[in-house]
């Protein structure tokens, strides 16, 4: 026949006694055993009892904490968005405004542009009447002397070719100008756009604390500014920047997403990235042991 026992461990509040429904001069509860093991039982019983509920207690106010805790990471989260957004809104203003600006100095280089040619067509077709009456002043002129004038008028024309051939290469140079500043302003376009953000070859473990890489140099990093260091959507590193000289860019990590090592990234604005609240304790069932 099988025989039934019961021990209250140490490790939950019992004092390490064992019973048995056997007559087992030490543990059992047969031939009067029940009468001296009785009290010691239910004595182990409220033992283990009290220890259960001071734990759950416990547990309570561990779970109570880490509720405040999880709200108070949620606050500071928020409130990290809330600076992100500000400093997001800031950064596309100011993009903007230069987008816009960008836009305006390439329509008004345009507009000089067309402008300059116009003037140049206009000038040519002035140049072409004044040409024709040249001709035929001097035709007539030619019709009333002898054949003596013929280097004179020679000379005379020599002379209005290099005028007209000088005021061409002046319209040329207009016109040169006029489609340079087009260029530029699309270039000043471009160059406000790649101010926002920078390209990273540097090798680099997804990691906390800080980290250096080589980006182009010229863009308008500051100290303190929040960045966010992006492999893909999933792989990324957010913090601070430290310093930024030249080519070289040191940011201190607050924050990650992913894990693994790579060399290809993409740096731009961007808020402080909260961290996840505390997880609360795990409750655990505490029972006795029938063996």
């Amino acid at each position: 026949m099988a025989i039934n026992r019961v021990i209250f461990p140490v490790e939950l509040g019992g004092d390490g006694m064992e019973l048995t429904d056997d007559d087992n001069p030490s543990t059992g509860l047969a031939n009067g055993g029940n009468i001296l093991r009785f009290v010691p039982a239910l004595r182990n019983m409220v033992a283990v009892a009290r220890y259960v509920v001071d734990l759950i207690s416990g547990f309570g106010t561990v779970a109570s904490q880490a509720v405040i805790d999880t709200q108070t990471e949620v606050n500071n989260a928020v409130h990290q968005v809330t600076m992100a957004t500000e400093q997001v809104t800031v950064a596309t203003q100011k993009a903007n405004q230069a987008t816009a600006q960008a836009a305006e100095a390439l329509t008004q280089a345009g507009h000089a542009a067309d402008s300059a040619q116009a003037a140049k067509s206009h000038l040519d077709n002035l140049i072409a009447t004044a040409q024709q009456g040249i001709d035929a002043e001097l035709t007539t002129a030619l019709s009333q002397f002898d054949g003596t004038v013929t280097t004179s008028t020679q000379v005379i024309h020599d002379l209005v070719n290099q005028a007209i051939a000088l005021v061409a290469q002046d319209v040329s140079v207009a016109v040169q100008k006029a489609n340079d500043a087009a260029n530029s302003a699309v270039l000043s376009q471009t160059y406000a756009q790649a101010l926002l953000s920078a390209t990273s070859t540097t090798a680099l473990d997804i990691t906390k604390g800080s980290i250096t890489l080589t980006i182009e140099a010229g863009r308008q990093f500051a100290l303190g500014q929040n960045v966010k260091v992006s492999h893909d959507t999933s792989r990324w590193m957010c913090g601070s920047v430290v310093s930024y000289s030249g080519a070289t860019l040191v940011v201190l990590v607050n924050s990650t997403g992913g894990v693994g090592n790579y060399s290809a990234w993409t740096v731009t604005i961007s808020g402080v990235q909260g961290e996840k609240g505390s997880d609360g304790t795990s409750f655990q069932n505490v029972a006795l042991m029938w063996l």
